[in-house]
C-alpha cells in the first residue's frame, strides 16, 4: 500500500509524461516547412520514410499530353514574281492538256471559277441553207396552187413572182456558203491544217450559177416574148388562137433555181474561205508614202 502510495504522489508532483514526437525526413525538428529533395534524373529517389501514424499523401495524377492545337491556315507568301492573292483578276499559270490550256479551270480569289470565254469561230451557214430551202419550197407549192386554180400557171403576172423568189433562194445560198467559207478558214487556222486549193471548187460553183442564172433569163425573155408576140418555142398555136406552155416554162424556172442556189453557195463558199484566210497568214506588200517607201507586213499575230 505504502508503495502505491508513493508512487501516486509522485505522479501528481511530477506530471503527466510528456511523449517526444518522431520527427521524420519530410518534418525536421526544427519547426522549419520541409523541402522535398531535389530528384535527380541519374539518381533514383530514395523514399521517404512514412510515419505509421499519418497517411500518405497521394500525388496528383499527370493529365495525359493534350492533342496539339492546329494553327490558323493562312496564305502562303506570293513570290516576287506573282501576283497577290487577293487580286481582281488572279493569272493562274495554264496547264497543258488534250484542248490546250483551257483544260485548267482558272478560279478567282475566292476559289470559285471564272467563266472564260472561248472562242466558237464565226457562225454557221445552215440558217441560210435552211431558209434557202424554205423559200424554194414555196416557190414550187405556189406553181402547183395556181396550176389548179388558174387557167394559167402564173395566173396572169407572167412569172415575175416566182422569179423573184428564183432570185431570193439563190441569194440566201450565197450567204450561206460565205460563212461557211469563213468558218472553214478559221477551222483550218485552228487546227493547223495545210491550206487546200480552192480552185476546183470556184470553177464548179461560179460555173453552175452562171447556168442557172443563163437559164433564168432565158425563161424571162422567152415567156415574154411567147406573151406579147406569140413567138418562141414556149408558143402554142390552136388556129387563130395561141397559148404559151406553163409546163415548159415551170420546168425551166426551177431547173435553174436550183442550178443557181447550188453554184450560188459553193462559188461564195469558196470566195470566203479564200479572202478569210489571208487574214490568218503573213503577207508582204510594198508600202510607200510622201517621201517613204518601204514593206508592210499584214496578218494576224
Amino acid at each position: 500500500m505504502a508503495s502505491a502510495t508513493l508512487l501516486l504522489a509522485a505522479t501528481l508532483l511530477v506530471g503527466p509524461p510528456v511523449q517526444k514526437p518522431v520527427v521524420t525526413p519530410a518534418q525536421p525538428e526544427s519547426g522549419e516547412p520541409a523541402i522535398a529533395p531535389a530528384r535527380v534524373d541519374s539518381q533514383p529517389a530514395a523514399d521517404p520514410a512514412v510515419d505509421p501514424g499519418t497517411e500518405p499523401v497521394a500525388e496528383p495524377a499527370e493529365a495525359p499530353d493534350a492533342a496539339p492545337i492546329a494553327e490558323p491556315a493562312t496564305d502562303p507568301e506570293p513570290a516576287a514574281n506573282e501576283l497577290p492573292s487577293w487580286q481582281s483578276d488572279p493569272v493562274q499559270p495554264p496547264a497543258e492538256g488534250p484542248h490546250g490550256p483551257a483544260d485548267t479551270p482558272v478560279v478567282d480569289e475566292w476559289g470559285d471559277p471564272i467563266a472564260v470565254p472561248v472562242d466558237r469561230g464565226p457562225p454557221k451557214g445552215g440558217g441560210f441553207y435552211a431558209a434557202a430551202g424554205g423559200l424554194l419550197g414555196i416557190m414550187i407549192t405556189r406553181q402547183w396552187v395556181t396550176a389548179l386554180t388558174c387557167d394559167d400557171v402564173y395566173c396572169g403576172f407572167r412569172g415575175f413572182v416566182d422569179r423573184g423568189l428564183s432570185v431570193g433562194v439563190m441569194g440566201l445560198a450565197g450567204g450561206g456558203g460565205w460563212f461557211d467559207g469563213r468558218r472553214a478558214a478559221w477551222k483550218a487556222n485552228r487546227d493547223g491544217t495545210p491550206a487546200k486549193s480552192l480552185t476546183g471548187r470556184r470553177a464548179a460553183g461560179w460555173t453552175m450559177f452562171a447556168l442557172g442564172l443563163g437559164g433564168l433569163i432565158a425563161d424571162t425573155v422567152l415567156y415574154n416574148i411567147c406573151y406579147d408576140q406569140a413567138l418562141g418555142p414556149y408558143t402554142q398555136r390552136d388556129g387563130f388562137s395561141y397559148t404559151c406552155s406553163p409546163v415548159a416554162s415551170v420546168v425551166v424556172l426551177d431547173v435553174s433555181t436550183l442550178f443557181g442556189a447550188v453554184g450560188m453557195g459553193l462559188g461564195m463558199s469558196a470566195e470566203g474561205q479564200l479572202r478569210h484566210r489571208k487574214k490568218y497568214e503573213l503577207s508582204v506588200a510594198p508600202w510607200g508614202g510622201r517621201g517613204q517607201a518601204g514593206l508592210s507586213l499584214g496578218g494576224r499575230f
